[in-house]
């Protein structure tokens, strides 16, 4: 069995092996499901006819941060940290196909939904 020094605690030898992605990891899979909540109400706000244009730049950069969370889940090996990305973006998907959905039956009727 190897002696620790007193002052050295698992946090510290944990922050000096972090991996930057799993930093980046952790900091996307927590900023996400609040972004993608907040496209989900700006959407509701252009179909229910209080914004005129539909939330374009937000989705846009949404897409490339979700795109970036699933290219880091990728090399993540903890399964625990895998099926929750994996739930976020499954999330993100369905989201997704129910906005273009919507649109499409938009602007084939003009109107709002």
């Amino acid at each position: 069995m190897a002696i620790r020094p007193d002052d050295e605690d698992d946090d510290d030898i944990n922050k000096q092996f972090a991996n930057p992605l799993n930093t980046e990891l952790e900091k996307l899979s927590s900023e996400i499901p609040v972004e993608i909540e907040r496209l989900h109400n700006e959407y509701n706000k252009f179909f229910g006819g209080a914004e005129k244009r539909p939330p374009t730049k937000l989705r846009e950069a949404l897409d490339k941060r979700a795109e970036r969370l699933k290219s880091i889940m990728m090399k993540v090996t903890t399964l625990g940290t895998k099926l929750r990305v994996q739930n976020t973006v499954n999330k993100y998907n369905v989201y997704i196909a129910m906005w273009d959905k919507k649109m499409a039956k938009f602007e084939a009727t003009g109107s709002s939904i």
